[in-house]
């Protein structure tokens, strides 16, 4: 890490952080060994930069962070760099590239973002062959992705369509529409309440869309119906 930089290309405005599942918890069980995990794929670890800060020149983490300072917080949280361009932002952002600082600390990420991927792909298949109840197969198609990022295999017997979410996390994080993920497996309710503290006022009606009223009636030859709870 450099001794004077800006990360992310920006100080986040807070509106979305990592959970402790994501961010932790679905690691244990590889931490060292998945490449996906890393601190240069899965930031953890910073240099502070503020001379008038105590910690100037510490590394802090935000497994261990110093005393007083609770994480994750909208300052301080781990975050994969895949969605930012740590020290190749554009030339005009920059007030000294030497140090790699910018002339703003509220600036955005300016990374590309991923369409389509092969190791996705490769994920679906094993969801539909978990589907088939065919876990020998899922789990030779989760392996594939798991052996590029140089973790453990896992057993037939392990797969899940839980463990398919999490891998699915720690491939695609920041990546795929989530929450469409989610709604068409009719899990997002059950993985919410589950994994993610910070919103408990989710209700299970949310595992759907609202159906527009404009559609409902310009359906005249039907009875199309909207879903429960709306």
């Amino acid at each position: 890490l450099y001794p004077v930089s800006d990360y992310s290309g920006g100080r986040g405005i807070g509106w979305a952080i990592t959970t402790n599942y994501f961010s932790n918890v679905i690691w244990q069980s590889d931490f060292n060994n998945d490449i996906r995990n890393t601190n240069f794929n899965f930031v953890r670890n910073f240099v502070c930069t503020n001379p008038a800060s105590p910690l100037y020149g510490q590394t802090i983490s935000t497994q261990k962070p110093p005393a007083g300072i609770t994480v994750p917080r909208r300052d301080f949280y781990a975050f994969q760099s895949k969605v930012t361009t740590p020290g190749d932002h554009p030339d005009n952002l920059f007030a000294d590239k030497s140090k790699l600082l910018l002339k703003s600390t509220a600036g955005g990420t300016y990374a590309d973002q991923y369409m389509f991927r092969l190791a996705e792909t490769y994920l679906l298949r094993a969801e539909a062959y978990l589907g088939l109840n065919d876990n020998i197969n899922a789990a030779k198609d989760i392996n594939v992705v798991r052996a590029r990022a140089k973790a453990t295999p896992v057993l037939p017997a392990n797969v899940n369509i839980d463990y398919i979410l999490d891998e699915r996390m720690r491939e695609l994080g920041v990546e795929e529409k989530r929450r469409l993920t989610l709604m068409r497996l009719g899990l997002w309710y059950d993985r919410v309440k589950r994994f993610n503290p910070y919103y408990s006022d989710a209700l299970p009606t949310y595992n759907l869309w609202p159906i527009p009223a404009a559609e409902i009636e310009r359906n005249t030859t039907g009875n199309l119906e909207q879903n429960p709870g709306y």
